[in-house]
């Protein structure tokens, strides 16, 4: 019985050693990726704090910009110029310009345009007044084309005046007529509409 007694002690201690040799690097394993997993934390919320500050800096730092831009431009009207040119086929090419004084600045513009079902818009040509076109669509009759000033870098880019703001192909299939909408067209400078319709183009007769 006694025997028995040892023999079953004996077997126990070897499990528990086992257990025990078993346990112990599975343990310092798991501990060890633990503590990775902890630095890898709080490592990525460094760097994500860093890129949030970098961030912000870069945003007030743009923001600094555009105010210094703004002191150094100067408010006034704008308005859109037109030039028509015949071309082969029953086609014509409309050169649309924003025009303004020399000190003129402008950062945004939306110039909507409707037609006459007897003209078909074969092209639209972004202009180069904008460094953004973020629009430029013709759908049912109606031509919409809108410009933005773009930030790039420490700076932002604002629209020139006196260039090709959007060049049209159309195609007469008969007699028509394409002109501003003029309630839904207009140009921005700081947030001001600063569009002249009166100076604008009037409907051009195709």
């Amino acid at each position: 019985m006694k025997a028995k007694i040892m023999m079953l002690l004996a077997v126990l201690l070897a499990v528990g050693i086992g257990a025990i040799i078993v346990y112990l690097p599975l343990k310092q394993e798991k501990d060890r990726l633990a503590d990775q997993i902890k630095r890898s934390q709080e490592v990525e919320q460094s760097l994500t704090k860093k890129v949030d500050e970098m961030n912000t800096q870069q945003a007030k730092q743009l923001e600094e910009q555009k105010k210094v831009g703004l002191t150094e431009k100067k408010g006034g009207l704008v308005y859109f110029s037109q030039k028509t040119t015949p071309l082969p086929n029953n086609q014509v090419q409309i050169d649309i310009s924003l025009s303004g004084g020399k000190n003129t600045s402008v950062d945004a513009a939306d110039l909507v345009l409707t037609y006459s079902p007897t003209l078909k818009i074969k092209e639209i040509k972004k202009g180069t007044v904008f460094p953004s076109y973020p629009r430029a669509m013709d759908k049912q009759g109606s031509i919409t084309i809108t410009g933005l000033a773009f930030p790039l870098g420490n700076t932002v880019t604002y629209g020139k005046i006196d260039e090709v703001y959007a060049t049209l192909i159309i195609e007469k299939q008969g007699k028509g007529t394409i002109e501003i909408n003029t309630k839904d067209t207009q140009a921005y400078f700081n947030g001001t509409p600063i569009l002249d319709f009166i100076s604008s183009f009037k409907p051009i007769e195709l």
